[in-house]
């Protein structure tokens, strides 16, 4: 049974969740509104939680980004891996459930996941760029910055279909 949630922390979830989708994607408010048929003005209130969007505001953002409207609202926690037709769909669900605490990937010798993708070039290139550039993220002064133009710059690299 899915216990409601008050209205106050649902905005907060669904403000958070836009936002993520918004800075994963590479977007500025401004081109990820237009993305969506809303201005930056409204986007900016949905990111803050002053403003909720309408329901075809969030189909829109669901069918444009591949997630679902559970997902937004923090009914479910899976964004919706069905629509994982790119390793770029792939590696935007995996940052997703990373950056929520919900999945911790690390590539050592003993690692499941090396294992699981051990068949995969594509993504074992991933996984160990992605491991270097979380440990800068750590490291550096400016490591969140250069992990998100990273970040961009991978799901760019990676918009190919998976094998």
């Amino acid at each position: 049974m899915i216990a409601l949630r008050n209205k106050k922390m649902s905005n907060n979830v669904l403000a958070s969740r836009i936002n993520k989708l918004r800075t994963i994607s590479g977007l500025s408010q401004a081109a990820f509104g237009a993305s969506i048929g809303t201005s930056q003005a409204a986007l900016s209130a949905y990111e803050k939680g002053i403003r909720t969007p309408s329901l075809d505001i969030l189909i829109d953002i669901s069918n444009k980004y591949h997630v679902s409207i559970d997902w937004l609202s923090g009914l479910s926690d899976i964004p919706n891996s069905a629509q994982t037709k790119t390793y770029a769909d792939l590696i935007k669900l995996i940052v997703l459930l990373n950056d929520n605490n919900h999945l911790d990937i690390t590539l050592d010798r003993d690692s499941d996941i090396l294992n699981f993708i051990s068949a995969d070039k594509t993504l074992i290139e991933f996984f160990k760029e992605w491991n270097e550039m979380r440990t800068l993220r750590e490291d550096l002064e400016n490591g969140d910055r250069l992990y998100n133009l990273w970040l961009n710059d991978a799901i760019k690299r990676y918009d190919i279909p998976l094998s």
